[in-house]
């Protein structure tokens, strides 16, 4: 959806939102702020503070989301403290809003020199721990990596029918080079890259305060998963990778070893089926491998 319908939509509903803001806001009271990889989210200037209004994406179907599940698990981590709590809930789902949470990602905190990376570590490997003990629902979405392949493979060969006799057999290649073997189950986040981290510093460059924002990926699954995809999105050395483990808590180095390479994967499939990638770059996982 083009970005002068959603601030049409957004100027319309205003007056159903809990006390944001007291006059029919103007398209001056929005400023875009920047993409993630899913959705496009808003900064709202209201009355008192600011707020982030996210926009769903209209292919959760295809990217198997479940907002049902994403808002729920995402009242339990924000009572845990772990995340900024939302505060509305479009009665479709088309946005979600929540207060805005001053500080820096984890993106942006990487390009300070002053940042205390071995500290924010040791304090995400808790943030980890906490999540992956928390009990579990029932109702939540579980991942079962083939199934879950599959779907977006469906979707790839769909898009690709003239190319799928090649497409099939790379898709068997790669399913028994990236075979899941059996593992306990825990709550994930599934999406823990450096743009979803936000972190609070004071002025002595003392962080204070850590979020994991954007829960729309999470579901039961493989704790070595969360771990991998955190792994894979941050510049730590032997070193940091050590104490961030050593932080988190004994795991197998070969099952993280085989999470990496599954999520390198599943990740892959994602950008493909989101146009961008090229079904092409799913053959240098192969190559990676062989290497």
């Amino acid at each position: 959806m083009p970005a002068i319908d959603e601030l049409e939509v957004l100027a319309k509903d205003w007056s159903g939102w809990p006390n944001l803001i007291s006059r029919p806001p103007s398209f001056d009271d929005f400023q875009f702020l920047d993409n993630g990889l899913t959705n496009n989210n808003w900064l709202l200037h209201g009355d008192q503070q600011r707020y982030v209004i996210r926009m769903n994406a209209a292919n959760a179907k295809a990217l198997y989301l479940n907002r049902e599940a994403e808002w729920h698990i995402h009242d339990l981590v924000s009572q845990e403290g772990l995340c900024p709590s939302f505060i509305y809930r479009h009665p479709s789902d088309k946005y979600w809003i929540r207060p805005f949470q001053s500080g820096l990602t984890l993106s942006h905190a990487l390009t300070n020199e002053t940042f205390d990376l071995e500290n924010f570590i040791r304090q995400a490997a808790v943030i980890f721990r906490k999540i992956h003990s928390m009990p579990l629902s029932s109702s939540w979405p579980r991942i079962n990596f083939k199934e879950r392949t599959d779907h977006y493979w469906n979707q790839l060969l769909e898009h690709h029918a003239s190319d799928e006799q090649r497409l099939i057999k790379l898709k068997e290649q790669l399913d028994n080079t990236f075979q899941v073997k059996p593992f306990s189950a825990v709550l994930c986040h599934m999406d823990a890259n450096a743009k979803n981290w936000i972190i609070e510093s004071d002025t002595s460059h003392e962080i204070h305060n850590i979020s994991l924002i954007d829960w729309e990926y999470a579901a039961v699954a493989n704790p070595m998963w969360d771990l991998a995809v955190f792994l894979d999105h941050l510049p730590l050395n032997e070193e940091q990778e050590a104490c961030f483990l050593k932080a988190y808590g004994p795991i197998s180095f070969k099952a993280l070893s085989e999470a990496k390479q599954q999520m390198q994967y599943l990740s892959q499939l994602w950008f493909v089926i989101q146009q961008q990638a090229k079904p092409e770059s799913l053959e240098s996982l192969l190559k990676s491998e062989r290497s």
